[in-house]
């Protein structure tokens, strides 16, 4: 979810004023042809990694002795002298195209802070990229292309429609040489790679744009992929088609005039309410959802920006989904809003708005933590406040907080003045950390993970050690709205040890399994690890899918002081050449789960509630739900 709105922020608008054919346009990704370059070397040895079936891996420990490749490293990339470890690896390949070509590597090192890899191509000429390594064990696979290497001779690759590979070489350093070090590679490939090739639309969206194409055609496609995919030994899936051709792009882009974008715009979102799966668990009526949209536009055609912002207010009064919205980016403007950093947070605990932070040493005298807050600019506080932009458009720079000081005797009464344009000198105790790992006192090992960026599954590996040693495992999904599903599932996979079934994806005419498969043995962990997960209302999307995954493990215990958001969704952006973009997950693809344990608006409910009737029970000052995480697994720990 997270990057997803990063999207928003950087949309281009694309300025087409005529267009003579609408249309819509979504994207696939592709890979025409692939060299593994490790194929061919004979010194294998035997090493498992995780996402790869082969438990084979190649080390690299040979001392460098090539005078040529030494003053690369230090000439051209300041690396100091000293020892070098290298693999030379040559190949036997035909000409490749410059543009597309991508590099992608799996390691497992340690000791080492940096490594180089050099591919040499023909007439001498090098590409060369150094890459960064900050931890010891596992390295997500990494994926570069190869134009934005450096390179021997600028011209010359400016020149080149092609290359031709001749060798790689890898080479690093020991990060400190007192120390034994290991470096061995899993995967070293290049793929001619297109990740933005004009896909197939799913057919809803061809009929708005009044072209003719049928839910039969795509599934007659579908059926004969799926022919070939067995053939070849591997369980397929609509999604992983989907992807492949474009049907199921994560971007569709309508290219049409500004003048007829308002008329369109209104195709798109009657299709889209008419569409959205969750009707009956939101309790939403599609019929009056649309007579109130449709009274939206008719009163709003004059005035583009009024109309834009009217449906969103109407999507988040209406549907309340964060997987639904709209955002309109007008570079009429003067200006855009000022990013804010706001000196202060406003948290509702037990019913109560009260101060939980204040970050700026000014403020910390007149604003005791702990106040309620009653009033702001003079008005009732009815709920938290989250953007403060709005009291920009309003020509404000200051908040007048009408405050309840529960630190006094009395209960004292008192109205505050905040500027919104001082510096925040913010605390690290509230600086929160991604993929966090520590051992809490009491030998509990602790996870935090903000969002599911891809690396999670790695940083659990690489703890692997210290989680195994531990009294139990805490993850912290508070605060984690979502991301990538892969990374989940790949997570899930090493606390499983059966395969599992988590739900369903729903398409029109037939549903598919969501299964997960468990890791290798050496990787996974065994049931008589105790599990904790921490769990608030802004946990949703992919962390709901963890929850729902593991849940049936023995020794998982969920505890938090509300319930999960209940908001899993795989939806599409949707962007006008005007800046328009519409945010939306549609009944083309359902997720499933057991409704007894999730609920679509509602989420899931913490097998432990903790109660929250003060500031200082939300971290980072006692952080109540911590404590009895660690109770929880405590007990457990005594009664086995």
């Amino acid at each position: 979810m997270n990057q997803l709105i990063s999207i928003f922020a950087l949309t281009i608008c694309m300025g087409i004023n005529l267009i003579a054919q609408p249309k819509a346009i979504s994207y696939k990704s592709i890979t025409k042809q692939k060299i593994n370059a490790l194929s061919g070397i004979q010194n294998k040895k035997e090493f498992c990694f995780p996402k790869d079936d082969s438990c084979v891996g190649v080390e690299i420990n040979d001392k460098l002795e090539s005078k040529e490749l030494i003053s690369l490293a230090e000439d051209h990339f300041g690396w100091d002298s000293g020892e070098y470890y290298s693999i030379s690896i040559a190949l036997n390949e035909p000409s490749v195209p410059k543009s597309g070509l991508r590099l992608t590597t799996a390691l497992h090192v340690k000791n080492i802070s940096k490594y180089l890899i050099i591919l040499h191509v023909e007439n001498s000429g090098w590409f060369a990229k150094e890459f960064s390594i900050s931890d010891n064990g596992f390295i997500p696979p990494t994926s570069t292309y190869v134009e934005t290497w450096d390179v021997s001779d600028t011209k010359l690759v400016d020149e080149l429609k092609e290359i031709t590979i001749r060798s790689i070489s890898i080479i690093y350093q020991k990060s400190s040489f007192k120390t034994h070090s290991n470096f061995t590679i899993g995967e070293l490939t290049i793929q001619e790679y297109y990740s933005h090739q004009i896909g197939q639309n799913i057919p809803w969206i061809d009929s708005i744009m009044n072209n003719s194409y049928s839910y039969s055609k795509m599934f007659d496609e579908y059926s004969l992929w799926c022919s070939k995919q067995f053939d070849n030994g591997t369980l397929p899936t609509f999604e992983s088609f989907g992807l492949i051709e474009g049907y199921l792009s994560s971007t569709v882009d309508f290219q049409i005039s500004d003048t007829e974008v308002a008329t369109h715009f209104k195709k798109l979102m009657v299709a889209l309410i008419d569409k959205y799966p969750f009707h009956v668990e939101r309790g939403l009526n599609k019929s009056k959802l649309k007579l109130k949209m449709d009274s939206i536009f008719t009163h709003n055609t004059k005035n583009p920006k009024n109309l834009f912002e009217a449906i969103q207010g109407f999507i988040k009064t209406n549907i309340n989904d964060p997987h639904f919205a709209v955002v309109y980016i007008d570079e009429s403007d003067d200006a855009s809003l000022p990013t804010l950093k706001l000196p202060l947070a406003i948290k509702e605990v037990a019913g109560q708005h009260v101060i939980a932070a204040v970050y700026n040493d000014k403020l910390k005298q007149s604003i005791p933590l702990g106040s309620i807050v009653q009033t702001v600019n003079g008005k009732s506080l009815e709920k938290g406040i989250e953007n403060y932009n709005e009291y920009f458009l309003l020509g404000k720079d200051t908040l007048r907080l009408g405050l309840e000081d529960l630190n006094s005797v009395y209960g004292e009464l008192k109205e505050v003045k905040v500027p919104l344009n001082i510096s925040i000198a913010r605390d690290q105790r509230f600086v929160t950390k991604h993929g966090e790992a520590k051992y809490l006192n009491d030998s509990t090992f602790y996870l935090r993970f903000n969002n599911w960026s891809g690396n999670n599954f790695y940083h659990i590996l690489n703890n692997s050690d210290k989680i195994r040693k531990s009294n139990g495992l805490i993850i912290d999904l508070r605060g984690n709205g979502g991301g990538y599903g892969s990374d989940v599932y790949a997570c899930l996979s090493l606390f499983l040890n059966q395969l599992k079934q988590i739900g369903n994806v729903e398409y029109p005419w037939f549903k598919e399994s969501i299964i997960i498969t468990p890791a290798k043995r050496n990787f996974r962990f065994f049931e008589d690890l105790s599990v904790a997960i921490l769990v608030d209302a802004s946990t949703a999307c992919a962390s709901e899918i963890f929850l729902i995954g593991i849940r049936d493990r023995n020794n998982v215990f969920v505890v938090g002081d509300e319930n999960t958001m209940g908001a899993i969704a795989s939806p599409t952006l949707y962007r006008y050449p005007n800046g328009l973009s519409v945010l939306a997950h549609t009944s083309i693809r359902r997720y499933n789960y057991e409704g007894t344990y999730y609920s679509e608006g509602i989420g899931i409910r913490p097998d432990v509630f903790v109660s929250k009737t003060h500031a200082r029970d939300l971290k980072p000052y006692d952080d109540k739900v911590l404590k009895a995480a660690k109770s929880v697994l405590s007990f457990n720990q005594m009664t086995e």
